[in-house]
């Protein structure tokens, strides 16, 4: 019995020795493992506990970055440190005996989540001349935690009905960019959208609203052409191959640089040019223009142009006493008072074009006509003291009135059947055609007169 006892006791030793008895060298590798990543930076690693197993050690992996190991009683760990973007292969294995044993490892993977590129905000586009675009919009910045490298693409079209190409030769850093060497009157539309690199990776926004811009009218000139004209023009825009859009201008002017500037013309212009008629001697104007592009019902309006100013010629002194004052026997002081009065309707008319003003002046000589009474005879009749003050005059007296004011105005004008028991008045050249005036029945028109 005693030699059995010792056997038993050396088979059960050498079974503990063996692990047959829970004493082993071996324990079981973790199962039910999962990686579950939360976020750009964040995993939660969880198994089901082994038995025997006093801790666990948890290894995570990745081709972009050095390895992490760390050790856990528990059966969850948080990593909340990693890189985003990437995946990581994970290794945990059992423990026992202050990790002189441990199992086979568990295996599986996980990828963080991709960082979160910021939309472009703020974009502006800005034309600041005739052949530049200035585009500016608000920085990115960088997603929490991340270090990376923000820069940006600009992409920009003549249509929204074309494709956006890219105008920046490589992405740029800041958060502007100026487009150069645009014709005049170019309409441009804009987007951006940001790019985000990390460790060669690059993670791109979705593009911005899109933003348009007009490079203000090129090469405005002004020329003087007469002591009543100015005539104004400049490039015309430069359209887009089977565009299906128009441009029309707005052209304005001021009495100072400065000052308040209002519209020539009351209808669009289709023309680059445009003859400013009707204006006084002496006379200095400033101007300025826009274009307006126009695609279906929408309208986009350049930035002004360049201002440019002119000035018409001095007006012409009023034509000689014998022209004026007619067959009639007028002092000196009858011609002065007559040219004031003429002097002072010319000034009273406003700028126009010349059928305008003209018509305006013969209208307030026959004023003056048809206040007085109508004589063919007389010292007075055929002058323009007999219109203005003597309140007796003809025909001729009013074609010489209305001369009189015209002259003061800077027209040539030339007197039809002048000393002639026929009907008499003014002809003249009006906004580049030959026409009349007639003082007496206060009508102007191109072409001859009706009596002709």
């Amino acid at each position: 019995m005693r030699i059995a006892t010792k056997g038993i006791a050396a088979i059960v030793i050498l079974l503990g020795m063996l692990g047959l008895l829970g004493c082993g060298t071996s324990i079981e590798a973790p199962i039910g493992l999962d990686a579950a990543p939360e976020g750009t930076h964040t995993v939660v690693i969880s198994w089901t506990a082994v038995d025997g197993a006093e801790s666990y050690t948890v290894s995570l992996t990745a081709t972009t970055s050095a390895p992490i190991t760390r050790s856990t009683e528990e059966t969850e760990i948080v990593f909340d440190d990693l890189k985003s973007g990437t995946t990581y292969s994970v290794s945990v294995v059992s423990a026992k005996k202050n990790n002189e044993i441990i199992s086979e490892p568990a295996i599986t993977k996980f990828t963080t989540g991709s960082p979160v590129v910021e939309d472009i905000a703020g974009i502006n586009a800005e034309a600041i001349s005739d052949t530049e675009i200035y585009v500016s919009w608000d920085a990115s910045v960088l997603p929490e935690g991340e270090e990376g490298i923000v820069s940006y693409v600009v992409e920009g079209t003549e249509a929204l009905t074309e494709d956006f190409t890219v105008l920046t030769e490589k992405p740029i850093d800041t958060p502007a960019f100026t487009h150069s060497g645009l014709p005049g009157s170019s309409l441009y539309f804009y987007r951006v959208h940001a790019i985000l690199t990390i460790d060669d990776t690059d993670y791109v926004s979705q593009n911005s609203e899109t933003v348009y811009a007009v490079t203000a009218v090129s090469g405005l000139t002004a020329e003087t052409k007469s002591d009543s004209e100015i005539t104004l023009s400049w490039n015309a825009a430069t359209l887009p191959e089977d565009a299906d859009r128009s441009v029309y201008y707005i052209l304005e002017g001021s009495d100072a640089e400065d000052g308040v500037f209002a519209a020539l013309q009351e209808d669009p212009i289709f023309e680059a040019s445009y003859a400013r008629t009707g204006l006084k001697g002496s006379t200095t104007e400033y101007y300025r223009v826009r274009a307006v592009v126009a695609i279906d019902e929408v309208t986009y309006t350049s930035i002004d142009s360049n201002i440019v100013s002119a000035t018409t010629d001095k007006t012409p002194e009023p034509v000689a006493r014998a022209a004026s004052s007619g067959v009639g026997s007028i002092t000196d002081a009858q011609y002065a008072e007559s040219l004031s009065i003429a002097q002072s309707i010319a000034s009273s008319i406003p700028p126009a074009s010349d059928l305008q003003r003209v018509q305006m002046a013969a209208s307030i000589v026959s004023g003056y006509y048809q206040s007085g009474v109508h004589k063919e005879s007389g010292p007075y009749y055929n002058t323009p003291y007999g219109v203005f003050v003597a309140g007796e005059s003809s025909c001729a007296g009013c074609t010489r009135a209305l001369g009189m004011v015209l002259s003061c105005m800077g027209y040539s004008w030339e007197h039809v059947n002048p000393n002639s028991w026929t009907h008499q008045w003014c002809r003249l050249t009006m906004d580049g055609q030959v026409g009349f005036a007639d003082g007496q029945v206060g009508w102007a028109g191109y072409g001859p007169h009706p009596v002709e």
